[in-house]
């Protein structure tokens, strides 16, 4: 499984399951703020499924 976990998910989720594909957002550009539908298009280009508490990400969904 290929998992992009928000920057509301802790990165040590990846230490803990080792097998899986994880990336942690803060990865993905190196900047102090990444914004979610960044974090969207990259997860949508490289087919990763995102997982975060963020409900903003319903209205990205919604408006693909």
């Amino acid at each position: 499984m290929r998992l992009l976990i928000d920057e509301n998910i802790s990165w040590r989720l990846k230490r803990s399951l080792p097998q899986w594909d994880i990336l942690p957002a803060n990865e993905i550009i190196s900047t102090s703020k990444i914004t979610n539908t960044t974090i969207w298009q990259y997860a949508k280009t490289n087919n990763y499924t995102i997982l975060t508490f963020d409900e903003d990400f319903c209205g990205i969904a919604q408006s693909q």
